[in-house]
């Protein structure tokens, strides 16, 4: 995830006499100031966007009411159920929650004026589509008291698309392209099968890859079978050239001369095949 985090409280000590707001730009003056201990629970990595000045920002309007962004990248572990892959649809949460203060000192909530959470529409995932993100809480209670926590859903699907169409008169191109399908899908499946965890049950993607190995298989197969049916038919049909043998008889003195003609129908030619002498 890369994303603006922004934060909004008030701290009546800050209060000013301005007309405008006050902007902080400096770290160590942030740090002199209180502010939220909050931390994203199931983070795995995270790091704050320094390039080329530190991205962050204070505003302090004159009631006290602090405004905090900042430019977070993160990577996020996510719990996913692998039975339907690649047809299945996650569920990944961001959870955010303070680490030192409980829910009688510090609440955490969405804000009610704007919409919590945006994204850019022009940033698109080429195998996933980001399908909804929801708001919630995730409060809990522990020996220590109740903790306050709000989490973020991010709804994903895979995007899959079905594309076949040859036609059978296309040999070279059905045979070249089946066989590399064919290998493709075998380096597909053992790739697969390296980069997905070890479970104990059948995985969706298991059947798929299995499925268009005996997809591209019966696609051969289909195409040997309609090519020597149409080779046949092309054999059997008038555009081949039918042959007639039509006798012609000679008698000179002693000698029956018989020559076979054949006829070319489509050409309409008559050649001499062979000349047959039989003595009487």
């Amino acid at each position: 995830l890369d994303m603006y985090f922004q934060q909004e409280w008030i701290d009546s000590r800050l209060a000013h006499n301005h007309s405008g707001k006050l902007l902080v730009k400096d770290k160590a003056i942030f740090e002199l100031m209180w502010h939220p201990d909050v931390y994203f629970a199931n983070a795995r990595q995270a790091s704050f966007q320094e390039i080329t000045e530190d991205n962050f920002l204070v505003w302090i309007d004159p009631t006290g009411r602090v405004f905090y962004d900042c430019r977070i990248s993160m990577v996020v572990i996510c719990m996913m159920n692998l039975w339907k892959y690649p047809l299945d649809m996650q569920r990944c949460e961001l959870r955010i929650l303070s680490y030192a203060y409980p829910e009688s000192q510090l609440r955490l909530q969405w804000s009610e004026r704007i919409k919590p959470i945006d994204r850019n529409m022009e940033i698109r995932m080429p195998d996933m589509q980001l399908i909804d993100i929801r708001t919630g809480h995730c409060n809990g209670t522990y020996s220590t008291g109740v903790w306050s926590c709000i989490t973020a859903e991010f709804i994903v699907e895979q995007a899959c698309r079905f594309n076949f169409w040859l036609d059978v008169d296309s040999a070279p191109a059905r045979v070249s392209l089946s066989i590399t399908t064919l290998l493709t899908i075998s380096t597909q499946a053992n790739a697969v099968k390296l980069a997905l965890p070890e479970v104990s049950y059948m995985k969706a993607i298991d059947v798929w890859m299995g499925s268009c190995m005996a997809f591209v298989f019966g696609v051969m197969i289909e195409f040997t079978v309609c090519h020597f049916a149409k080779n046949r038919e092309l054999y059997k049909s008038d555009a081949r050239p039918s042959i007639a043998l039509e006798p012609f008889f000679c008698n000179p003195a002693n000698v029956d001369i018989v020559s076979l003609l054949w006829i070319f129908k489509n050409y309409e030619e008559r050649v001499f095949c062979g000349i047959f002498c039989f003595r009487k």
